[in-house]
């Protein structure tokens, strides 16, 4: 694929060849009570779905997990695991995405978090008006009456 650049001080337009890092995938979303290791939920036949698009070091995921059951650990902070890439190794860079359960009705302002390094997310929730008055989002906090859906998405960096 050739680069090319329309502005002023260009004057052929063409800078070379180059190759963009691009790809598209699929990607199985897991929920669990601990970082690694630890129970994972079992989701419903064909409820656990995800894709990516990596373009350079920048990923963007989208996932539905819908739960047929789950025997998590209700006091443990509820993980999302199985991202296709880890975050980058950058210090101090946190990202921010969007989560939303649905059939659950304690949570509200949702936020889903991914720290520096690290292969997984979890979920916190603004509690009141308080600047930085957030709690991590604990497995049971998503008990259900029949089952439970989740949808996210969140763009990354990543080294790879």
């Amino acid at each position: 694929m050739s680069g090319i650049i329309g502005g002023a001080g260009s004057k052929s337009g063409v800078i070379g060849e180059t190759e963009i890092d691009y790809e598209e995938g699929v990607w199985t979303p897991v929920i669990a009570d601990a970082g690694s290791g630890g129970n994972v939920a079992v989701a419903d036949a064909g409820g656990a779905v995800g894709n990516y698009t990596k373009i350079g070091n920048t990923v963007t995921v989208n996932a539905l997990y819908q739960m047929a059951s789950e025997g998590l650990t209700d006091g443990n902070t509820l993980y999302i695991r199985g991202f296709p890439y880890s975050t980058s190794s950058l210090a101090g860079c946190n990202y921010i995405g969007a989560v939303f359960f649905y059939r659950v009705d304690t949570l509200v302002n949702t936020t889903l978090v991914m720290g520096s390094s690290d292969p997984n997310a979890y979920c916190q929730e603004k509690l009141t008006e308080s600047a930085w008055d957030a709690t991590n989002i604990t497995c049971g906090d998503i008990r259900y009456a029949s089952t439970c859906n989740m949808r996210l998405n969140i763009t990354y960096q990543t080294d790879s």
